[in-house]
């Protein structure tokens, strides 16, 4: 049984729109979210957040790059650095040992995963990290597209119950 709603509510954000604040080390991205934004202020309390779609364009790092989220702090998960998306290298161009005529593209992994985060953030905060060195490198190219999948009262009051435990 299916216990989201239909409808969902995805947000895309640009740097070059500037829609995403730096942080003063620029390793942090910072995206702040009007209300208005969302379809419907009258959904549940929690959603499941994920990375509907993404475009990171740093043709300079050589390395794959993985999203952390930094905030809203996922309740279903105990890492230190909750993985939102991953992006790998599927071309090259250039020709070595030139290196400055080598270009990386990046495309983006679809993946499943999908965190527990109040509905309806404020703002969300995360960082671009290489997969080999975890080297935080800048957003400033590129897309996100965030989906925000809303829980209905049947999913709430039956992880309610799940989490109701007795002593004996």
């Amino acid at each position: 049984m299916n216990y989201t709603y239909p409808i969902c509510d995805y947000i895309t954000v640009f740097p070059v729109l500037g829609n995403i604040i730096g942080s003063e080390d620029g390793s942090t991205s910072v995206i702040n979210i009007n209300t208005a934004q969302y379809n419907s202020n009258f959904k549940a309390d929690y959603c499941l957040m994920s990375l509907a779609d993404a475009s990171l364009d740093h043709s300079n790092e050589e390395e794959p790059i993985a999203l952390v989220l930094r905030n809203p702090i996922p309740q279903n998960n105990q890492s230190e650095s909750p993985v939102l998306g991953h992006f790998s290298i599927t071309a090259t161009s250039g020709r070595p040992p030139e290196a400055a005529d080598i270009v990386y593209h990046h495309s983006f992994v679809p993946n499943n995963v999908k965190y527990l985060v109040p509905a309806r953030p404020s703002q969300i905060s995360f960082t671009c990290r290489t997969s080999r060195t975890q080297s935080r490198i800048g957003f400033t190219q590129g897309y996100l597209t965030f989906k925000f999948e809303y829980l209905s009262k049947e999913q709430v009051n039956a992880l309610n119950s799940q989490s109701n435990y007795t002593t004996f």
